[in-house]
């Protein structure tokens, strides 16, 4: 792991990443064409996580990381295999584990991982109103940025990037 950090590539693992625990199973995704790849380390029923290394892509590793040593609420291949990284959640940001919640980075709302702070602000409102019995549904995020740049505000809108046909 190493030598992929020197290479830029992030490698965190927590728990018993190796698998020494006695009985231990391994539940492996190998995404090659998505870059990544992620292990966790199970006990011998599945029920509870006891480490993991993600190579890749490690938005799950804040999702994952309070887990160890806990009873996992469904299959944990769920909390890896989100389509474009990261835990996937449904519209209330639960996690294929009933009990769990995802926000922010380390989350997949319906295939896309935001990566910026207003998404995952309204992801911590549905996730919250839904914790204390409401029925919030998060539908998508705010995607617009603004930057600054040597203390002028720089802000970007609509297809910034210029891919929509017949953009300029």
């Amino acid at each position: 792991s190493t030598k992929l950090k020197l290479l830029g590539v992030d490698v965190p693992s927590f728990g018993d990443a190796q698998g020494t625990t006695e009985g231990a199973l391994e539940v492996v995704l190998n995404d090659a064409p998505g870059r990544r790849y992620a292990k966790l380390v199970v006990s011998d029923d599945a029920t509870t996580l006891l480490g993991g290394v993600l190579v890749g892509d490690a938005s799950a590793y804040a999702g994952l990381r309070p887990l160890v040593g806990r009873e996992l609420p469904g299959d944990p291949l769920d909390l890896i295999a989100g389509d474009r990284g990261g835990v996937a959640i449904d519209s209330t940001c639960r996690t294929s584990g009933r009990r769990i919640y995802a926000v922010g980075e380390c989350a997949s709302a319906q295939g896309t991982v935001y990566g910026l702070v207003a998404p995952g602000n309204a992801m911590a409102e549905v996730a919250a109103d839904n914790l204390a019995g409401g029925r919030a549904a998060f539908t998508g995020g705010d995607t617009s940025t603004k930057l600054k740049l040597l203390g002028v505000d720089v802000p970007s809108f609509g297809d910034a990037q210029g891919t929509t046909e017949g953009a300029l």
